[in-house]
């Protein structure tokens, strides 16, 4: 029986991780959405931690604006590039062939040298399949 990602259209990559090949599916839209809303979640954690440290129970209402306010683009592109973001990210790759495979024994896997490697086989197939193709313009005929 064909495997989910492979029926769907996406693919698969290799990943070489501690000498042992395995596969993984391409990233999709949603698996980005996903990764969003951990990368959120936990600046929302971190941010009401520290100001919980510094100003107790009375925490200014600024300090929960920022708390609602989302993360920009370019903090999520940060992130992806982190070796926490590299390990969410492949997980959600591997789990696409490897169900079981927890985020812990993904992290496991991964050398921190491995890390810019791992995110730039992922993401160039999410900008394969998330670009716009722009079309050929038709010239008119005289």
């Amino acid at each position: 029986m064909a495997n989910l990602a492979d029926t769907l259209g996406g693919g698969s990559i290799t990943f070489n991780l501690n000498g042992k090949n395995y596969k993984g599916g391409q990233i999709t839209l949603g698996d980005w959405a996903d990764f969003q809303n951990h990368i959120q979640q936990k600046h929302r954690a971190d941010l009401l931690s520290t100001a919980k440290e510094v100003y107790g129970d009375n925490i200014p209402t600024e300090i929960f604006d920022k708390l609602s306010a989302p993360l920009s683009d370019d903090a999520v592109m940060d992130a992806a590039a982190t070796a926490t973001g590299a390990r969410y990210l492949l997980w959600k790759s591997l789990v696409a062939y490897s169900p079981n495979m927890t985020i812990e024994e993904v992290g496991d896997m991964i050398g921190l040298a491995d890390v810019g490697d791992i995110i730039t086989k992922l993401m160039s197939g999410f900008e394969k399949k998330t670009k716009r193709q722009r079309q050929p313009v038709k010239k008119k005929k005289k």
